[in-house]
């Protein structure tokens, strides 16, 4: 089944319609997503959790180590040991395990303080740099990293789209996007 249970509209990713297709249908379109919880599975090891989204035993982690040159210290822990902006890290090189073209990250900063913070958006930024497309979702608290990064902005309040923009126009309507940030915190 899918991983999240669509109410209204439809969910459309390479001319397909998507939004009934089984998980694994999806990721087999080059489409990978990262929880907001996660989705590690605690009991193995970081190397056993790439293994498993790799779908074999031998997994090439050239481009984790590229992306996050850490990784190696991590490889034989096991997640429910990482910390919280460990386990996020993890989850989002895992994400990449599959070879997507598009990776979806559902609040990929929250529960994490400043600094882990700034080091996700940097890999962000580098698997950006590596050809690939990211959708962020995040909360309004974290807009200031977000728009550094972000091709188009769009702001959600109450689960519909309320405003969009592109960064070359991101400072001009800050203003209107505080007040949809705003709006939406209270």
């Amino acid at each position: 089944m899918n991983i999240e249970v669509v109410k209204k509209g439809r969910v459309r990713f390479r001319q397909q319609d998507i939004t009934f297709l089984f998980t694994y249908r999806i990721a087999s379109l080059g489409a990978s997503y990262v929880p907001d919880y996660t989705g590690l599975i605690p009991v193995i090891s970081v190397l056993d959790n790439l293994r498993l989204s790799a779908g074999r035993k031998n997994v090439d982690l050239r481009l984790a180590k590229e992306l996050y040159p850490q990784i190696d210290e991590l490889l034989s822990k096991k997640a429910d040991i990482l910390s919280g902006g460990e386990r996020k890290i993890v989850a989002i090189i895992r994400s990449l395990m599959s070879d997507p073209t598009l990776v979806l990250l559902d609040e990929p900063t929250e529960g994490v303080g400043p600094l882990v913070a700034k080091r996700i958006y940097e890999l962000v930024s580098k698997m950006r740099e590596q050809g690939l497309t990211v959708v962020v979702v995040e909360q309004g608290t974290r807009f200031s990293s977000v728009r550094k990064l972000a091709d188009r902005l769009l702001v959600m309040v109450n689960g519909r789209i309320v405003f969009e923009t592109t960064r070359d126009r991101v400072e001009s309507k800050l203003e209107t996007i505080k007040s949809y940030l705003a709006m939406s915190a209270s």
